[in-house]
């Protein structure tokens, strides 16, 4: 399997300077990928959850348009990083997960939200789902940031037949 990992500096925070980055680096480095993962939080430089409001979008919507395009014109399975999405009053961290035609066939809504030194917690909502994701890679499961320092996560993903981690 051929994974390809893409990192942003965060020293451009203009969303639409950081979409042609990733294009940039999506010619150079993704033709053969068969899996592509994002960073979190990648379309906004350094997280400012004092915007999520302003920022959040529905699923689907502007930048989840924007990534199954790549998915589809690469012929590659993409984890999307994490994007502010908006659900009615509700503001999640997510991930989301493109097949090689660009169909969502994944979404997942980070579970831990980081409080120290952080808003994550005070603005946005927790997910309280834990899917794994079915493709012909692997069963994939995908976590967020500071879900990483619980075992449980993992544990109940790889209990649901998740065989490879992807965490943005």
């Amino acid at each position: 399997m051929e994974v390809v990992l893409l990192q942003l500096g965060g020293d451009v925070v203009d969303r639409d300077e950081r979409l042609k980055r990733v294009d940039g680096l999506l010619a150079r480095e993704g033709e053969n990928a068969d899996l592509i993962v994002l960073p979190e939080l990648w379309t906004y430089g350094a997280p400012d959850f004092s915007r999520c409001k302003e920022r959040g979008e529905p699923v689907p919507g502007e930048t989840s348009v924007w990534l199954s395009e790549r998915a589809r014109e690469l012929s590659s399975y993409l984890v999307g990083g994490s994007l502010i999405e908006r659900d009615g009053e509700s503001y999640y961290n997510t991930s989301l997960l493109f097949d090689r035609h660009g169909e969502l066939i994944g979404k997942y809504r980070k579970s831990h939200l980081l409080s120290y030194h952080s808003q994550e917690r005070s603005v946005l909502s927790v997910g309280e789902d834990r899917p794994t994701f079915p493709t012909p890679l692997a069963r994939l499961g995908i976590a967020i940031c500071y879900d990483l320092r619980f075992p449980e996560v993992f544990s109940a993903m790889a209990a649901a037949g998740a065989e490879v981690f992807v965490i943005p």
